[in-house]
């Protein structure tokens, strides 16, 4: 954050978070089961990114870990080689209360002079090692396999809880950092207004706590963005539209707001958002033309095929990760979020009768309700105005984008695209200079290789599968339950 007191408008967002029930954009009652986060019933296995290579001046070692975190495995294996921690590679955090099988790269100059001290640590294991000429990074795994057992499951819910697992594999879930980011008491974010110091200066804890904050706003951003897929999903077209213009300030033209609707995404784009091809790939906007089409291609056509594009998961809106580059938000005379893409025609203002709308609204139980976020932010936000540093920008993202989910910037001066017009006026609400690289993350992702098997003998379901890096298994469980996965 800045030097002086954090401001009213993120610890009122920060207090939202702490005291509402989560809203995961579905509509049927919770799914009861009993989930344990333990060593015996959730077992997570990182896919490295690469094949190492036998060679080179770093020792990759496989290591089984439980009941412990990354960062006090990486302490101990520290303490046993006799090296300092930040000499230490691994590509993620994986979960304390868990058996996990993960890879960290160390020196084989320490390696070689201190191996036997790393059998004498108990709570790891060190399955296998090899060499490798470079030092394991953040981001430097393909995903993550996971298997999880869940227990007191009746036949019912079993048919209940396939059928919304097999529909997620399909449709995908929205991308929520777990619970598990927020620490034992799940409020290590505050914690993160204190620290002032700039990325390359914050120890590891530090980088931990600065990134639960950014956590928080993501999550709250995309709880939104579901209440308004909702509003979609469960209101006539031209309900739709006034819930959206009077709640939201979300206004476009008919034509499109039909294409929209007609397709009922989970997750509704909106004009400007910022997507990226799925799993990698480079950053455009929804509903902008690209350079490969042809002339012949109107702008209800580029929206309907970027719509196709959602629903197939070819491309995935993403969701911003504030940072230090949030200085200048989006409310700055600087960036508008009225602008209008090229080739487009000015959006038309939509007169609403709001009384009227509100009264219509709570006739029919509407369960939605608008979050209260901040109307103003002191700070304003960089962007790239400009096709040309649009391009320049997404050149520099896209040299590692394969590497990482989030993308994070590996310079303070970096600048990251930031949502447009309608996508805009949400993103604005949840968007803070906090001391941290600035970075998107998909909103939306899917699991793959799902397996899910009933023990009616014991009331249990064994549920495998994989996710993408930076994905949590625990927020694909709360999504097909309906509900916090702690909760029965």
């Amino acid at each position: 954050m800045s030097d002086t007191k954090p401001n009213d408008e993120i610890l009122t967002l920060l207090e939202q978070y702490a005291t509402q029930k989560r809203f995961y954009g579905k509509s049927y009652p919770k799914i009861p089961f009993v989930f344990s986060h333990n060593e015996r019933d959730f077992i997570v296995e990182e896919i490295p990114l690469y094949p190492f290579s036998n060679t080179g001046e770093h020792r990759i070692l496989k290591v089984r870990k439980k009941n412990i975190s990354t960062l006090e495995c990486v302490k101990l294996i520290a303490q046993a080689l006799h090296i300092k921690e930040r000499d230490i590679g691994y590509a993620g955090l994986k979960d304390k209360h868990a058996l996990t099988y993960q890879h960290i790269s160390v020196p084989n100059k320490a390696f070689k002079a201190y191996e036997n001290n790393l059998h004498k640590i108990d709570q790891i294991k060190i399955l296998e090692s090899c060499l490798h000429g470079n030092k394991i990074k953040i981001g430097h795994l393909q995903g993550n396999k996971f298997f999880i057992r869940l227990k007191k499951v009746t036949p019912q819910s079993f048919e209940r809880l396939k059928e919304e697992a097999l529909l997620a594999q399909k449709q995908g879930f929205p991308n929520f950092f777990g619970y598990q980011r927020f620490g034992n008491f799940g409020d290590n974010y505050m914690q993160a207004l204190q620290i002032k110091k700039p990325p390359n200066k914050q120890n590891p804890l530090e980088q931990l706590l600065i990134s639960s904050l950014q956590s928080v706003c993501f999550n709250l951003w995309l709880e939104e963005r579901l209440k308004i897929s909702n509003i979609m999903q469960s209101f006539s077209l031209k309900d739709s539209i006034q819930a959206l213009s009077s709640m939201y300030n979300i206004t476009m033209d008919r034509e499109i707001f039909e294409i929209l609707h007609s397709q009922a995404l989970p997750l509704t784009p909106l004009i400007g958002d910022v997507c990226m091809h799925y799993p990698h790939g480079k950053f455009f906007y929804f509903g902008d033309k690209r350079l490969n089409d042809s002339q012949e291609i109107n702008y209800a056509k580029t929206i309907l095929n970027d719509t196709e594009r959602l629903k197939n998961g070819d491309i995935s809106i993403t969701g911003l990760l504030s940072g230090m580059d949030c200085k200048k938000i989006l409310e700055s005379h600087l960036f508008e979020c009225d602008c209008e893409f090229k080739g487009q025609n000015k959006i038309r203002e939509i007169n609403l009768n709001k009384v009227d709308f509100k009264q219509n609204i709570e006739s029919k139980n509407y369960h939605v309700e608008r979050s209260k976020t901040p109307n103003t932010l002191e700070s304003r936000i960089d962007f790239l105005p400009t096709a040309q540093n649009d391009k320049i920008s997404e050149s520099k993202q896209n040299l590692n984008s394969h590497t990482t989910q989030n993308l994070e910037s590996k310079s303070n001066h970096h600048k990251i695209r930031l949502a447009k017009q309608d996508a805009c006026r949400i993103e604005k609400n949840f968007a803070y200079p906090i001391m941290a690289n600035g970075a998107r993350r998909y909103a939306w992702v899917y699991p793959s290789d799902l397996s899910i098997k009933y023990n009616a003998e014991k009331a249990q379901v064994e549920i495998a599968f994989t996710l993408p890096s930076g994905a949590y298994a625990t927020s694909f469980l709360s999504y097909i339950k309906n509900g916090d996965v702690r909760e029965f």
